[in-house]
């Protein structure tokens, strides 16, 4: 199969493209092929649709959470600038704290979901637009392919985070060979890890540098598809993401037999994990233009990264 490499606009904070001319113009210089943009950058349509046209670059919207967003309105937005995919969150859990979801009751939110779902499918078809959930530090693997079986439509499928399995201790290649079929888009993110008393923190850091496999991603992700794919290189949060599995709370929403399936990545988070300071620039108060300059870096060193892993992969 073949992967697009490009950039999500989330990658940056302090250095975060100001227009989507910017956005566009950062992928142009970098080589990429793709860019995720948030609807709120997208701008005026026609606008949009010419530059990308004129640079060559696909495009995927991202939109917020599901329950939430006006479907209707994104998906005309999306195809107004030619695109075909959306990408949407399930919640607005981080951490894999599902529990502070709808009173701790993660499985009516689930249900929820599913209704949704079902009810704009026929939207998605009139748009012609695909619709990714992503797995954002919420959802794991196994109950994103049940939301995709209740839609009833093959345009609802996943958006892939790379790192985000780990917030849920799910092995990143594990669950990306379970939503393999389902993936229409990829966040390539990477993580280091740092033992803590109740856990583990996850700190960004460029792709390449953590503990994500990503050789091993894209071999599953090839084993099971035949056509393009769109990667788009989303480095971490500026503030590190603190997994708290120690703690009972944590464990409230998962099923009984997660304990059992989180070993896998518990077993990779021993191995991996690093010791000193968990602390992003952000977090130790660099100044604005010394957090600029890190991001960039970070970026310019995981598109490096990503290329020569694409080229090694479909040599």
């Amino acid at each position: 199969m073949a992967f697009r490499l490009g950039v999500c606009v989330f990658s940056f904070a302090a250095a975060r493209p100001p227009t989507m001319d910017d956005l566009l113009a950062l992928a142009h210089r970098f080589g990429l092929q793709s860019v995720e943009a948030d609807v709120k950058l997208l701008g005026a349509a026609p606008h949009t649709r010419r530059q990308l046209e004129k640079w060559g670059l696909r495009c995927v919207v991202a939109g917020g959470q599901l329950l939430r967003t006006d479907i209707v309105a994104l998906l005309q937005t999306t195809h107004a600038v030619g695109a075909s995919v959306v990408r949407l969150v399930l919640s607005g859990v981080l951490e894999g704290e599902r529990y502070k979801v709808d009173g701790g009751n993660w499985h009516a939110h689930l249900q929820r979901c599913a209704h949704r779902l079902r009810e704009i499918a026929p939207l998605l078809e009139r748009y012609g637009v695909a619709l990714a959930l992503e797995n954002h530090q919420d959802a794991t693997a196994e109950e994103l392919v049940w939301l995709c079986e209740q839609a009833g439509s093959p345009l609802v499928g996943v958006c892939l985070d790379t790192g985000n399995p780990l917030a849920v201790l799910q092995h990143p290649v594990t669950f990306a060979k379970t939503v393999a079929p389902w993936v229409r888009d990829v966040h390539l993110k990477d993580y280091q890890a740092f033992q803590t008393m109740e856990g583990f923190c996850l700190k960004r850091c460029p792709l390449g540098a953590g503990i994500v496999d990503f050789a091993g991603i894209l071999r599953a992700l090839a084993a099971q598809r035949s056509d393009d794919l769109p990667l788009h290189i989303e480095l971490g949060a500026v503030t590190a993401r603190h997994i708290r599995w120690r703690t009972a709370a944590w464990w409230q929403s998962f099923p009984a037999d997660h304990r059992k399936q989180a070993a896998e990545a518990l077993a990779l988070i021993e191995r991996r994990a690093l010791t000193g300071d968990w602390r992003t620039p952000h977090e130790r108060g660099a100044d604005g233009a010394m957090q600029r300059a890190v991001e960039l870096d970070e970026f310019a060193q995981s598109v490096a990264f990503a290329q020569t892993l694409l080229r090694r992969s479909e040599g």
